[in-house]
């Protein structure tokens, strides 16, 4: 009984970490974004802490072009405590050049979110933020780091991290994500 409610409680806080009492900023995103560019796999480097993402280890994504439009999501992660890989799927739909909606149609999050591109060079790396407002003034921002390689280079990393300075976001919260020792990876 003891390790559900710890494994809760720690996904508590782990969220808790990008919680601020204020409204989430304007963020300029990519205005010249290439969605065909973008699709394909990409592998999670780093993030801020996302308490969804507590349980899971070796975490990718594949984005694909629907017939009508939207993008097709598939994310993937290991659960270290059911030792599986887990698969959410979703939509996406382009609201503007680097804005799209994403929802997720399996899996606990069923809302529509943003899912904003500040920066990306389409063959190492992307910068990817959404910001959600609970109850109109406290801010919950998310910030994920995609490489196209499992292992980036540093360079490719620090072209990343120069996104989020120029839009001053903190490196602070930044997490290293977990890509080592993974299990065999399903394909998409």
């Amino acid at each position: 009984m003891k390790c559900p409610i710890l494994i809760f409680v720690a996904t508590l806080f782990a969220g808790a970490y990008t919680q601020q009492l204020v409204k989430c900023p304007e963020m300029s995103v990519m205005t010249d974004f290439n969605i065909e560019k973008y699709m394909g796999v990409w592998y999670e480097n780093q993030k801020y802490p996302f308490a969804f993402e507590v349980l899971g280890r070796c975490i990718s994504a594949k984005y694909g072009m629907n017939a009508d439009g939207t993008v097709s999501i598939s994310n993937k992660a290991f659960n270290i405590i059911f030792q599986k890989w887990d698969e959410i799927i979703g939509t996406g739909t382009v609201v503007d050049s680097g804005k799209l909606k994403v929802k997720f149609t399996t899996g606990i999050i069923k809302t529509a979110a943003d899912y904003w591109i500040l920066g990306t060079d389409y063959t190492n790396y992307a910068v990817v933020y959404s910001c959600s407002e609970n109850f109109k003034f406290i801010k919950g921002q998310k910030v994920w780091i995609l490489t196209r390689e499992i292992h980036p280079s540093k360079e490719v990393v620090e072209n990343a991290l120069r996104v989020l300075d120029k839009h001053d976001l903190t490196r602070d919260l930044l997490q290293k994500s977990y890509q080592t020792n993974c299990p065999r990876r399903t394909l998409f």
